[in-house]
């Protein structure tokens, strides 16, 4: 997925990923994202219907994005434990391709998370439903595999998961803290799979 901020549409794109998180969803209205966009207001309507279309289509590129990375991911020869760690490291990779998006998205599942359940309510924003269970798909394999006790919930494994990555974008995206290195994302695995992983010493 490559925006072209040049064209008509990714100017608007780029005008409403701007707009939404600095005065909110309600607060953005069509006019101002297309004075933003330097396009006329007839332009905006041409491409979205209306806010909620645009809110809609942003995520799911977003989404489309994070979904060929977790699946590059997990169809890797790592090891569980790697692989979780570069689920963690790899939202920071998605900043040096599509930072705009990547900072959208940080934005929607923390302080717009309410637009977001709105929205799929009404829509069904297959992206979003496709990551979900592409994730959940492999923790239930692993545990499976014996790299996670059987005992273990694979949803709350999953909250708790998307849960520290989306708090950590956010504190960098949104907030202006610290990257998350391999270091740091090694101890924030490390401490989800304490007494949650059958074989502790895997690596």
């Amino acid at each position: 997925m490559k925006i072209d901020y040049d064209s008509t549409k990714g100017k608007i794109i780029k005008a409403a990923i701007q707009l939404f998180p600095e005065k909110g969803y309600e607060n953005t209205s069509m006019h101002e994202i297309a004075e933003s966009a330097g396009v006329t207001k007839p332009a905006v309507y041409y491409y979205f219907e209306n806010k909620e279309e645009m809110f809609k289509e942003i995520m799911e590129l977003g989404k489309e994005y994070g979904y060929q990375h977790l699946k590059n991911i997990i169809n890797s020869d790592r090891s569980f434990r790697e692989k979780l760690i570069n689920l963690v490291t790899e939202r920071f990779n998605i900043h040096c391709d599509e930072p705009e998006i990547e900072r959208f998205i940080s934005w929607a599942f923390t302080n717009g998370l309410q637009y977001i359940a709105e929205i799929i309510k009404k829509h069904d924003v297959k992206e979003i439903r496709n990551y979900r269970n592409l994730l959940l798909d492999f923790l239930n394999e692993e545990k499976k595999n014996g790299c996670l006790k059987p005992n273990v919930n694979s949803e709350h494994f999953f909250a708790l998961l998307i849960g520290g990555i989306n708090y950590h974008t956010k504190e960098f995206f949104v907030m202006g803290g610290n990257r998350i290195e391999y270091d740091d994302a090694a101890q924030m695995v490390d401490i989800l799979l304490y007494n949650n992983m059958e074989n502790k010493k895997e690596s």
